[in-house]
């Protein structure tokens, strides 16, 4: 897959918009509302975090970001794939180049919060050494909730 790129972009572009409006579909296909955990966008913004996206012959076709917690610790979100791009390695993609975002951040932690009903993430996840962890802020006491942590130093 010679022609994908991922890069760092503008989280608050038209494009951006579009792939987040098709990821909160799929949320809103899988979850109730209460169990829908999205994020400001200016968390993931320039000089807080991180937000890229994934292209094939510069369409738009992935994102996903970084944001700060805490000190040394960042959360993955809105990692999404469109459904017609999957099973190329997008994903592995995307969350590779965060990773190394978060790294160049100094962050030497991250955690995510995925969903019973998303068992490919999960699987991605694990695949890339995450391992569970109790289910943290927002997500504490949401039944359908997941989290993962991965120690990147």
């Amino acid at each position: 897959m010679g022609d994908l790129t991922v890069a760092v972009e503008n989280p608050f572009s038209s494009e951006v918009a579009v792939l987040l409006e098709a990821l909160d579909e799929d949320l809103r296909s899988r979850y109730a509302a209460s169990s829908i955990h999205t994020t400001d966008l200016r968390d993931v913004a320039p000089g807080r975090g991180v937000f890229v996206v994934a292209r094939i012959g510069g369409r738009a076709v992935g994102c996903g970001a970084v944001r700060p917690l805490q000190t040394g610790v960042g959360e993955l979100k809105r990692m999404w794939v469109d459904p017609q791009a999957r099973r190329r390695g997008i994903a592995r993609r995307i969350l590779a180049q965060l990773e190394a975002a978060a790294a160049e951040l100094g962050w030497t932690t991250l955690r995510l919060e995925t969903g019973v009903p998303q068992p490919e993430a999960i699987a991605l996840y694990e695949s890339f050494g995450y391992y569970r962890i109790p289910c943290f802020g927002e997500y504490a006491d949401d039944p359908h909730s997941e989290c993962f942590e991965k120690r990147l130093l």
